[in-house]
């Protein structure tokens, strides 16, 4: 399920390098894909294409660890905050 672009904050408190944003068409489904997102440091926002009705964040960090959330439902204004890092 598929759709325009949305809009993606970081709250996080971590920057996110070769960010990636993946979907999926249910919380625990199949994965649809993933849009590069690039860097997006703190408080930045990016817009991708939407490719899934639910989403989740898989970067970098600053020492070139990685970085995931929880999956969250994707829509377009939504934000990752520190209390959704894995």
């Amino acid at each position: 399920m598929g759709g325009g672009k949305i809009e993606i904050s970081n709250m996080s408190g971590v920057s996110f390098y070769d960010c990636q944003v993946w979907f999926r068409d249910t919380e625990d489904g199949e994965l649809n894909g993933y849009e590069k997102a690039g860097n997006v440091m703190m408080g930045e926002s990016v817009k991708v294409k939407k490719l899934g009705k639910f989403c989740y964040i898989y970067a970098k960090d600053v020492r070139g660890n990685m970085v995931m959330t929880k999956t969250k439902t994707a829509y377009d204004g939504m934000s990752f905050s520190k209390y959704d890092l894995l």
